[in-house]
């Protein structure tokens, strides 16, 4: 055996004779994967370890040294390297990454081997490490955990606003808040799971209500209120106008109601608006009054002349206007087709006192301005 060197250096040469004066060599077990750009292609190589130093083990032919270590012809070669230590800032063939200590979290780990995302193993600056670069899996390709709320839009997210407050578009589980989807949210008064109008919610998911002023589907009228009276009622179906005589106070209650809410207006301007409004009043005060005590003719004859002041016609001039003037003006047509009869032209008075002496057989009928009314 010779020894080229000192035992424990950086670098040990150690050369020997085999014992049976030419056998062969019995092979370690580990390969050194590196040892043939080391000690040359033509040579193999070994890797032993005694725990000082790894010897990196070749044997060859005598040919291939030319009989520079002895006549023997197969001597083994033995290169012993120390013992890498990681840490020691020095990079060691057996080493990916030697940063001078071994704390983790740096890049380099405390066995010199290099700290990488996507290779499944959690160092302490990931968040996760699931093996691979793949986006949508719950783990980035910077392993920074994939989270609803973090203000980054990941595949398998709708929207992500930075935040897990219901109500702003964007649900907790970063699904988007959409009307018609089933799910009622914060923001929505009702969600039937369809855009549908006329099932009790709207397109907008607000609700379908009697009263709110808009005019659904599913309703005949919807005035704004659910004050009956006024010619739409409480579950927004048009109301039959009160017969004359008795309950007749209904047309003067539409027309109240239609002036408080600003749809029905007096003709011109200023004072002479509020002046005619004043009189159609007063017109149906008196149809009120006269019905009441069954003067027939009296009532009769005033709602026509209520009915003249809101059918737009030039002339007479109308008294009022508005979206509700040609409501009240049908329940005035309805109130004169069942309390007054033979709705025709009003006949001559030659002497313009409301009599006609040529009547002979009904001298108890007053005829009105729409017809014949009895008391």
């Amino acid at each position: 055996m010779a020894l080229r060197g000192a035992l424990g250096t950086d670098l040990d040469l150690l050369v020997a004779a085999s014992a049976d004066g030419g056998a062969t060599w019995s092979a370690p077990a580990a390969a050194y994967p590196e040892a043939a750009s080391d000690v040359g292609a033509d040579q193999m190589p070994f890797v032993a370890s005694d725990g000082a130093a790894t010897w990196l083990l070749a044997w060859t032919s005598s040919d291939s040294l030319g009989g520079t270590i002895g006549t023997d012809p197969d001597p083994l070669v033995a290169l012993a390297v120390d013992a890498p230590v990681c840490g020691d800032g020095v990079l060691h063939p057996l080493e990916a990454c030697d940063d001078g200590n071994v704390a983790p979290g740096d890049g380099c780990r405390t066995d010199c081997t290099v700290e990488r995302c996507g290779d499944a193993v959690l160092d302490p600056q990931e968040a996760c490490d699931d093996g691979n670069a793949d986006a949508g899996d719950g783990c980035r390709d910077d392993c920074s955990a994939e989270l609803c709320g973090d203000g980054v839009l990941d595949p398998q997210e709708a929207c992500d606003d930075g935040n897990l407050e219901p109500g702003d578009g964007c649900r907790d589980d970063c699904s988007a808040e959409l009307c018609g989807d089933a799910v009622l949210d914060p923001q929505e008064a009702c969600d039937d799971g369809n855009a549908d109008a006329g099932d009790g919610c709207r397109g907008d998911c607000s609700a379908e209500l009697c009263g709110d002023g808009v005019l659904d589907p599913s309703e005949a009228c919807d005035d704004g209120n659910a004050a009956p009276g006024d010619g739409c009622d409480a579950a927004c179906a048009i109301e039959a106008p009160s017969p004359p005589g008795g309950g007749h106070g209904s047309l003067l209650d539409a027309f109240d109601a239609a002036v408080a809410d600003g749809s029905l207006v007096g003709t011109g301007r200023g004072s002479s608006a509020s002046k005619r409004l004043r009189v159609l009043r007063r017109i149906l005060e008196a149809a009120e009054r006269w019905l009441d005590d069954d003067r027939t003719a009296l009532g009769c004859g005033s709602l026509w002349v209520a009915r003249l002041a809101l059918d737009g016609a030039p002339n007479p001039p109308d008294l009022a206007t508005g979206p509700a003037a040609p409501l009240l003006a049908g329940r005035i047509d309805e109130a004169m087709e069942a309390g007054c009869r033979r709705p025709h032209p009003p006949r001559p008075h030659p002497r313009g006192d409301g009599h006609d002496p040529h009547d002979r057989d009904h001298p108890h009928e007053h005829h009105g301005p729409h017809g014949d009314c009895r008391h």
